[in-house]
């Protein structure tokens, strides 16, 4: 249900900031997690870090690719105080699941 939740919100704010042309949609999600994330205090209930960061990634290899620097995703989550042990135990995994970005070239 979290998951979902937070799939649609990324999905209203990118369609919202397509039709009105700015921010860049990138910025928006980027904006908007910040602030819900301080105003939830991180909290892993409401805010799954292992939940989130490979929506985002995903988010970004599909939508932003061209667009966005290449570390925006992760710098919403350092911005928040998030740990880089914890970042980077998703990243992994991420990696060896070979989960977008991490997919593996023919």
């Amino acid at each position: 249900m979290i998951k979902q939740t937070w799939q649609q919100y990324f999905q209203l704010l990118h369609d919202t900031t397509v039709e009105a042309g700015q921010p860049l949609p990138f910025e928006a999600i980027s904006d908007g997690m910040r602030s819900l994330g301080s105003r939830l205090k991180v909290s892993e209930t409401i805010f799954p870090v292992h939940t989130l960061l490979p929506i985002l990634l995903r988010y970004s290899h599909d939508h932003q690719r061209n667009v966005a620097p290449a570390h925006w995703v992760v710098d919403i989550f350092l911005s928040l105080s998030i740990l880089y042990e914890r970042l980077f135990d998703v990243l992994e995994a991420m990696f060896y699941a070979q989960e977008p970005p991490f997919i593996a070239s023919a």
